[in-house]
């Protein structure tokens, strides 16, 4: 089974994705639930005569996918198989798009990174590709999928990659842990949101009545500010480009199932969503799926009673009392875990990958001298941060005390400068950066959560050719991997741009 379509496979393999930590996601439900977060995938292998197309698109006609029962010449490896990575069934429709397109075109990269990488990753249908983002993927007919190489008949090899559900391995609509990646990289917001959304459905159907309706928006009004949130709110007018810029700013996002709740695709990995629904049988689990398949930290559900429908023309009463406790008692623990407010913690406050703020940051210094590349920085503050461990890497040398050592460690300066200061200086003669000591920066009141300025620019070398490439380019990239690992919300940016292709500096921006 995959998503949409039945494959009569040739053979069927079940393949482990192991992409994320166990534990790492919590589903928060104020009822049972039969929630089973999908950890596999169910591979088909199939084998199609030549210029055959792997799907029928005859509207209202879902036929079976019918591969050859057996390989003509023994079913071994083939160069180049096809990999089908569209959803079969949904490929048009708004959020089903963002529900089971995404993931499966995610699936299929995760099959060809880690399983078949001379795969080619096809489409069978190119009409609505930007809606059901499957940009990059070209028509099979277009591709090698579709031709005949040596001019006479023969067999292609197609892999169909599917979800998970076979065999009960995890909910319907639940795809593995890095699904999403590939889409999330670029379209996802890049730091945590600063408002309370409510995600409502007014104007359409499925909704509250009016008077529970009216209660709720109450409360979401009145919860923001605690949570040091503002409050915004979207319904059935919203057009679609402000409903994703509303989940893109959102920390957390309230709201019934529905379709709006898709666009969680488009939010930070430390938003936390809770939904007004059902749990139990029947229940409709998709978006707490897709918070899984993004790595998103936990996913909350509130069941509704017995009255709720899934019908679009529904209206149902909400008990928001019931819900207010629920929130008190799971869900709020949650946010406040991920620090939707900062903490203070001492002179530094690390963000990690979801936006949370740590207190187990590296163990900061009182300022002094670091080298970095070109530039002396006189710090407020200073840290030695590890990278990695020893790795797989051996000089070879012709002599036998060649003194090489690996670096390990990054030495990372602190520093605060009053706004608008130059922070490497004028003229080719550069004096050490000397920021503020540790006692002025606590008389200025600093933020440490506040969103810093990051150089990552080479102040020594920008414009020389091969050190563009020795020093250039790897301190525009250890800024990338403090920015990543440590300070998510930094901002990169260069002291000069004027030779920011030789520099190798695309990218960043000046810093004023």
């Amino acid at each position: 089974r995959v998503h949409g379509a039945t494959v009569n496979a040739t053979e069927a393999a079940r393949l482990w994705v192991d992409t994320a930590d166990a534990g790492a996601f919590r589903l928060l439900a104020s009822a049972p639930h039969d929630f089973r977060a999908a950890s596999h995938v169910a591979l088909a292998r199939c084998l199609f005569p030549d210029n055959v197309g792997p799907v029928n698109h005859k509207r209202g006609v879902v036929r079976p996918i019918r591969c050859a029962t057996a390989s003509p010449d023994s079913f071994q490896h083939r160069e180049g198989p096809c990999a089908y990575a569209q959803d079969y069934r949904y490929p048009n429709n708004q959020q089903h798009a963002l529900i089971h397109s995404v993931p499966t075109h995610g699936v299929a990269r995760l099959v060809k990174r880690f399983l078949a990488p001379d795969a080619v990753l096809v489409v069978s249908r190119t009409g609505q590709r930007e809606r059901a983002r499957e940009d990059g993927l070209e028509h099979w007919t277009r591709t090698r999928c579709g031709l005949r190489r040596d001019g006479s008949d023969g067999f292609r090899e197609w892999l169909f990659a599917g979800h998970g559900v076979e065999r009960g391995l995890a909910s319907p609509d639940c795809f593995p842990a890095g699904a999403f990646d590939w889409f999330r990289e670029s379209e996802a917001a890049a730091a945590p949101g600063t408002t309370l959304l409510y995600a409502s459905r007014d104007g359409a159907g499925r909704t509250f009545t009016k008077d529970d309706g009216a209660a709720l928006e109450r409360w979401l009004r009145s919860l923001a500010p605690t949570l040091g949130l503002a409050f915004s709110k979207i319904d059935a007018t919203t057009p679609g480009g402000a409903i994703r810029d509303a989940f893109k700013e959102a920390r957390v996002v309230v709201g019934p199932h529905g379709g709006a709740l898709a666009n969680v695709a488009f939010s930070h990995a430390s938003t936390l969503a809770l939904e007004i629904g059902r749990l139990g049988t029947g229940a409709r689990l998709c978006y707490a799926c897709m918070a899984h398949a993004m790595r998103f930290p936990a996913y909350a559900i509130f069941d509704a009673g017995p009255e709720f429908s899934y019908g679009k023309d529904a209206v149902f009463p909400l008990d928001v009392a019931a819900l207010r406790r629920f929130w008190e008692a799971s869900v709020r623990p949650a946010v406040d875990a991920a620090a939707v407010r900062p903490r203070a913690a001492g002179p530094f406050v690390a963000i990690d990958d979801f936006g949370v703020f740590r207190t187990d940051a590296p163990a900061w210094t009182p300022g002094g001298f670091v080298r970095a590349r070109g530039l002396s920085v006189q710090a407020t503050s200073t840290a030695r941060v590890a990278l990695a461990a020893d790795g797989p890497f051996e000089l070879v040398a012709d002599v036998l005390r060649a003194r090489f050592q690996p670096a390990s460690y990054v030495s990372l300066a602190r520093c605060v400068l009053p706004k608008g200061l130059d922070p490497v200086g004028a003229g080719r003669r550069k004096a050490p950066v000397s920021c503020l000591s540790v006692d002025e920066t606590r008389e200025a009141g600093v933020d440490p959560g506040a969103r810093p300025c990051l150089l990552a620019q080479d102040a020594q070398y920008p414009d020389l050719f091969q050190h563009a490439l020795i020093d250039s380019v790897p301190i525009h990239g250890l800024a990338r991997l403090v920015r990543a690992r440590l300070v998510r919300n930094a901002v990169l940016v260069a002291r000069t741009t004027r030779s920011r292709d030789v520099a190798a500096e695309r990218g960043l921006v000046d810093w004023r």
